[in-house]
């Protein structure tokens, strides 16, 4: 379980990075929604973050924030995916998913 936490992690990160990356492209000044589609890449770097270092240390207080921070990525992606039929959305729904159910196995 431990290799597929950590493949999840890593695909948490790049899609973090491909999305951070690509608001440059998307949006080319500096408006209101370059910085909200920044915000999101920096928000999935975070939750990457959240779970490696749960996958570091699996008990207490990190296991359970990796698994409330993934809760409410997994809802937010969802929301976005159904509603606005978004692929990217519909990508970090599914890793977050997963993390979901691999960070859940590490709670105590």
């Amino acid at each position: 379980m431990t290799g597929s936490y950590k493949w999840a992690v890593t695909a948490m990160f790049l899609l973090a990075g491909v999305h951070s990356l690509l608001s440059f492209t998307v949006y080319p000044g500096f408006g209101r929604e370059f910085f909200w589609f920044l915000g999101t890449g920096l928000a999935l770097c975070y939750l990457g973050a959240i779970n490696l270092i749960n996958l570091a240390h699996p008990r207490g207080i990190a296991a359970k924030t990796a698994v409330a921070a993934n809760l409410l990525c997994l809802v937010f992606a969802l929301v976005l995916a159904v509603r606005f039929r978004h692929i990217p959305a519909a990508l970090a729904a599914l890793d977050s998913a997963f993390l979901m159910y691999c960070s859940a196995r590490t709670v105590r």
